[in-house]
């Protein structure tokens, strides 16, 4: 989470992530997910050089 909230708002699109801080008044909610298919958030950092890659995870 902390890792994305550095980022710019020109970045996270890039990627396609979104950082989420309470999703209604009084949420304890906070997260940055990804609204994109992994495989092309992977190919858009590669490309506009951001030293992130997403993996599935592994159930």
């Amino acid at each position: 989470m902390e890792f994305f909230q550095s980022m710019d708002v020109d970045q996270l699109e890039t990627l396609g992530v979104e950082v989420v801080e309470g999703e209604h008044p009084g949420s304890t909610y906070y997260a940055a997910e990804l609204r994109n298919d992994i495989d092309q958030a992977n190919r858009a950092a590669q490309q506009a050089g951001i030293s992130v890659r997403f993996v599935a995870a592994k159930n």
